[in-house]
């Protein structure tokens, strides 16, 4: 197993390489049939002996590892541990999909014996694994007994581990199974493999379901968090609450959008896996009995969980449109606002800027005419001041007089200048607007 990939013909010099696959045929990924992994001898004094063979099924990767002791070697419950089955747990092998362990025997004895007899090979199987044995049901291969068992660990409490089957034959009539599921082995590996695939698709589709009914929820709860903001009074600080707000919407709108998508995906999968264990099912008929629960099981995918998944897609996707509706309104009220804030915010610049305006224009014409009129007019204001120096106090006739005069005389004369320029303003935007 350690050089596994250089028996791998999707390996090149030990580095991945799928183009080579297309080279080899689509469902063999080994250069053999199989892959003899020797014999590894047992303290029991027999020896274990192993091959290996690697698949490529429409878009999954499978493998099939099977062991098996000496012919006619009899085998009891406590030497099961010979093979090893603890490193066969998921949490070794980290098979994405799920994987099955089945166990075939030939025995003698009752149905009721190798009903016994499966639960203490499924316990055994599973001893110091930390999984327990599940029972699902009973049922006949090709002529023997199947017992199947759910493997759980009880510390997933969230079922994240994929499915972990434990399947048991039990031959007690010398019925010909093994050679016909040696006919049917290409379809029975197909079928395991579609199996694992729907199981895995069910889990991904309810949890993404769950996952959309959280965003659902919050989605609901923002928008109406806006739409309160929205009812409140226009002001500064609302308009930023409210830009805040809105750029959470839309990833989480994106992210409901996607879980959709994903939900639509994993119904189409679904669709078409199911037909294909349909396919499987048909196909290993052909080679003898089949499990009844097979069918079930393949019933049960169409008419439940398939229209689960539908029915999920109904409830959800109406609501994608109104999110959409409801983020655009709010957005397209975000925009007005902001136009008619910024709108405001000129205004009160531009009102600004013609007061500063008119202010300039009062102080510099002002000052401009007072000085004119200190250097050229000064006799004359005081003429006009002191007509008569001997009836008029010597302080009306002191230069803080004629100052003030003269800054009498540019007020008067800038007033008329900043009305004229106050004017002109408004005349301006008036025109603009």
């Amino acid at each position: 197993l350690k050089e596994l990939r250089s028996h791998l013909v999707c390996y090149n010099n030990n580095i991945y390489d799928p183009a080579q696959e297309a080279r080899k045929s689509p469902y063999k990924l080994t250069y053999t049939d199989s892959l003899d992994l020797g014999s590894i001898p047992t303290k029991e004094g027999f020896q274990i002996h192993g091959n290996l063979q690697a698949f490529r099924l429409h878009d999954t990767y499978a493998a099939d590892l099977t062991l098996y002791p000496d012919t006619n070697q009899e085998i009891n419950i406590p030497q099961l541990q010979l093979f090893q089955p603890q490193s066969l747990l998921p949490t070794t092998i980290e098979a994405s999909l799920g994987q099955t362990i089945w166990l075939y025997g030939e025995v003698d004895g009752t149905i009721d014996k190798c009903r016994e007899l499966a639960n203490k090979c499924a316990i055994a199987l599973l001893t110091d694994t930390g999984f327990n044995p599940i029972f699902q049901y009973q049922d006949n291969f090709f002529g023997s007994l199947l017992f199947a068992f759910e493997a759980v660990n009880p510390q997933d409490s969230q079922d994240i581990q994929p499915p972990y089957q434990l399947l048991i034959t039990l031959n007690y009539q010398q019925a010909q199974t093994i050679e016909q599921a040696t006919q049917g082995y290409a379809w029975l590996i197909d079928l395991l493999c579609c199996y694992h695939k729907i199981r895995f698709i069910k889990s991904q589709a309810s949890q993404r379901y769950r996952d959309a009914r959280h965003l659902y929820s919050q989605l609901d709860q923002d928008i109406d968090k806006l739409s309160v903001l929205i009812a409140t009074d226009h002001d500064y600080l609302r308009l930023e609450n409210l830009k805040s707000e809105l750029t959470k919407l839309p990833k989480s709108t994106i992210n409901y959008n996607q879980c959709l998508g994903d939900l639509q995906t994993h119904h189409t999968a679904l669709t078409t896996n199911t037909t294909n264990y349909d396919t499987c099912l048909s196909n290993l008929a052909i080679f003898g009995n089949i499990p009844k629960s097979w069918q079930d099981f393949l019933q049960q995918s169409r008419d439940r969980d398939l229209a689960q998944i539908q029915t999920d897609l109904n409830y959800l996707t109406p609501t994608q449109a109104t999110f959409q509706q409801a983020v655009n309104a709010i957005r397209g009220t975000v925009e007005i606002e902001q136009i008619q804030s910024d709108r405001a915010r000129e205004e009160a610049i531009q009102n600004r800027q013609q007061r500063l305006e008119v202010f300039i224009t009062f102080v510099s014409t002002g000052l401009a005419v007072s000085g004119v009129s200190s250097q050229v007019a000064d006799e004359s204001a005081k003429t006009i001041l002191c007509p008569s120096p001997s009836e008029s106090p010597s302080f009306l006739c002191s230069s803080f007089t004629a100052i003030a005069f003269h800054i009498i005389l540019g007020i008067i004369v800038a007033i008329p200048f900043a009305a004229l320029v106050w004017r002109l303003q408004n005349k301006g935007i008036g025109n603009r607007e």
